[in-house]
C-alpha cells in the first residue's frame, strides 16, 4: 500500500474517519504491521517499503485522530510503544540504512530535537519544517498516552512546545536558528530551496 501520510494527515484521513471508519482500522492495523516489520511507524511507504519522504513521523497524528474518535482502541498500547520509538533517536536505525532512503525515517533532526530542544539550521536542512512538524507530532503522542501513562503524557507535552524556538518575535515569523542560538542571517519569508533551505516546499 501507498500511505502519502504526510499529504492526508491534515484533512483526508480525518474525514476518512467519518465516511468509512471500517477502513481506518484496515489501514491503522496495517501501518501498525509495517511498523514492527521494518521497525519504525512509516512516514510515506510505497509498495511496503519506506521511502523517507517528507519530514517527521506524521503516523502519530493518524493513530491520535483515530483513537480521539474511539477507533483502533485495541491496538492503544501497541500504538502508544511504536510512536515513541518512532519519535525517539534510533541511532541503530540510522546506521542499518545508512545511504538508503530508510534512513530518512530516523534522521538527524531527531536526535538534534531532543537533545537541544530546536533543530539548528546549520546542522540539518529542512530545520524549521520539521521542528514544526515534529512539535504538532509530539502533542499528538501526548494525547495517544494521556489516558495511558501520565509521565509519557507530559513529557511529550513539553516536547510539543519547542516549537517556540523557531519563533523570532522581531521578525513575527518562523525562522532557521544556527547552533550558536542565533538567527539564521539574511533571512527572506518568500525565499525556499526545497532540500537546502530550512523550509520545505
Amino acid at each position: 500500500n501507498a500511505y502519502s501520510l504526510w499529504d492526508i494527515y491534515r484533512s483526508w484521513l480525518p474525514l476518512m474517519t467519518i465516511l468509512s471508519p471500517e477502513l481506518i482500522n484496515v489501514w491503522g492495523n496495517d501501518l501498525l504491521h509495517q511498523g514492527e516489520e521494518g521497525g519504525l511507524l512509516p512516514k510515506w511507504p510505497l509498495n511496503g517499503n519506506y521511502t523517507g519522504t517528507m519530514v517527521g513521523y506524521p503516523s502519530v497524528a493518524f493513530f491520535a485522530d483515530a483513537l480521539s474518535k474511539g477507533l483502533l482502541k485495541e491496538q492503544h498500547s501497541s500504538i502508544l510503544s511504536k510512536s515513541i520509538k518512532s519519535a525517539t533517536w534510533q541511532p541503530e536505525f540510522n546506521i542499518k540504512h545508512k545511504g538508503t532512503r530508510a534512513e530518512n525515517v530516523m534522521p538527524i533532526h531527531i536526535q538534534l530535537k531532543d537533545s537541544l530542544g530546536f533543530i539548528p539550521s546549520d546542522l540539518a536542512k529542512e530545520s524549521v519544517s520539521y521542528g514544526l512538524e515534529m512539535a504538532y507530532y509530539d502533542w499528538c503522542i501526548s494525547e495517544i498516552a494521556k489516558p495511558l501513562d501520565s509521565v509519557i503524557y507530559k513529557d511529550f507535552l513539553s516536547k510539543s512546545y519547542f516549537y517556540k524556538n523557531y519563533f523570532d518575535s522581531s521578525r513575527k515569523f518562523m525562522r532557521g536558528r544556527l547552533s550558536d542560538g542565533n538567527w539564521e542571517p539574511d533571512f527572506d519569508p518568500y525565499f525556499s530551496d526545497h532540500l537546502k533551505s530550512p523550509f520545505v516546499e
